[in-house]
């Protein structure tokens, strides 16, 4: 028999996340010359390097994939904790919340970045919706908050989406907010859009339609 030929077939691997434990190694120094001659001197220790939470166990690629499965992925952090249980990590909520809030810090100057390319479109889309927050300073559990969300429009070459937690749905929410922004915003023609300079409020489509379709 002589190979004429061949015929290819395909099938999907998919392989697991991997969770593995980095181990920096500082060394230590001390002066033996100092030490012969009762000279005090003190241990010299290596820097480590860099960490993106100090004192934190989680490395960049956990901040990572921990923000992505949330905000991304939609995943409650209690079913990450289950997840990663799976891959041997045993991890709590607390301290999956703190590495998404630390995050968001460290994110900071990229989001501020992002939020002047946004004011800089000429036509926005906004809108805002209840969240409620269990343990905040000065606040019950049962008080309204909102979460605002401003972003460009669809055909942006470089699209910008950026939320908003603010725990009242006033018009300064939005005005100090798009402070600097001069142009078109679209939005379900709440009154907290309205009479802010230099911005003309546009309705929203599927808000129009929507009286139609609801009348008797």
């Amino acid at each position: 028999m002589h190979a004429c030929g061949e015929q290819i077939s395909e099938q999907v691997k998919i392989i697991p996340e991997k969770i593995s434990v980095i181990k920096h190694r500082q060394t230590k120094y001390a002066c033996r010359e100092c030490e012969a001659t009762s000279i005090s001197s003190s241990v010299v220790t290596a820097p480590k390097p860099a960490q993106p939470i100090p004192g934190s166990i989680a490395s960049p690629e956990a901040l990572a994939a921990v923000v992505v499965a949330k905000y991304c992925d939609a995943l409650p952090l209690y079913r990450l904790t289950d997840i990663f249980a799976r891959g041997g990590l045993e991890i709590t909520r607390g301290t999956l919340a703190n590495w998404c809030i630390k995050s968001a810090e460290l994110l900071s100057p990229l989001i501020a970045v992002m939020k002047t390319h946004l004011l800089a479109q000429s036509t926005l889309c906004a809108d805002e919706t209840t969240i409620q927050v269990l343990d905040e300073k000065d606040r019950t559990a049962q008080q309204k908050s909102y979460m605002w969300v401003y972003r460009s429009n669809e055909y942006t070459a470089k699209p910008v989406v950026i939320y908003d937690y603010q725990p009242s749905r006033a018009r300064r929410c939005p005005k100090t907010f798009l402070a600097g922004f001069a142009g078109y915003l679209q939005c379900d023609g709440y009154s907290a859009y309205e009479n802010i300079d230099d911005i003309i409020p546009v309705g929203c489509w599927a808000h129009a339609r929507r009286k139609f379709h609801d009348a008797p």
